[in-house]
């Protein structure tokens, strides 16, 4: 039995190796995650206000926290974390879905001269299988530095407007695509 995405990938890879001619057929997890619409993503300042309501921390320890999260590699507790998976989806659908599409494919967005980055693609899914925290850093990175180039600004920089844990959830909310 097959747990996820990444164990079928695994599984095509080592037929495939192995010189048998298969069809390969992948699963991939839905990240869409259905939320009402009144429930709203969070600020920075916000969300580590709520943290107190949400986990019974402080604001201030909550900024401690955030601040001393690493920006390399995640903490289980964010990818395994149920609010923060609600929090991704929500900053997924109020920030990022207008240039990237509501499940990462571009489908149904205006039409930019540079297109941004299509995620849930098997390059993508190749590159979470192998480059693993690698990727999921650089992912980070462009999220938290947003993107220019010549001048342009291709994506708008979301790190001081979001806490690293929320980034980081939003980081394995897209591997899900």
């Amino acid at each position: 039995m097959l747990k996820n995405s990444r164990d079928s990938l695994r599984q095509v890879l080592l037929i495939v190796m192995a010189g048998i001619s298969i069809t390969p057929v992948l699963y991939c997890s839905s990240a869409v995650i259905v939320l009402p619409d009144e429930y709203k993503s969070h600020s920075r300042e916000t969300w580590l206000k709520a943290k107190e309501k949400l986990y019974g921390i402080n604001y201030e320890a909550a900024r401690q926290q955030n601040a001393d999260m690493s920006e390399t590699i995640v903490a289980d507790q964010v990818r395994d974390d149920k609010l923060l998976k609600r929090e991704a989806a929500a900053i997924w659908r109020d920030r990022c879905s207008q240039c990237h599409g509501p499940a990462g494919k571009l489908r149904g967005v205006k039409h930019q001269s540079i297109a941004p980055r299509q995620f849930g693609t098997f390059g993508m899914s190749m590159g979470f299988l192998f480059g693993g925290d690698k990727m999921r850093a650089g992912i980070y990175r462009r999220i938290r530095d947003g993107s220019i180039q010549n001048g342009r600004e291709l994506m708008p920089a979301f790190g001081p407007e979001l806490a690293r844990e929320q980034i980081w959830a939003l980081v394995y909310h897209i591997e899900r695509f």
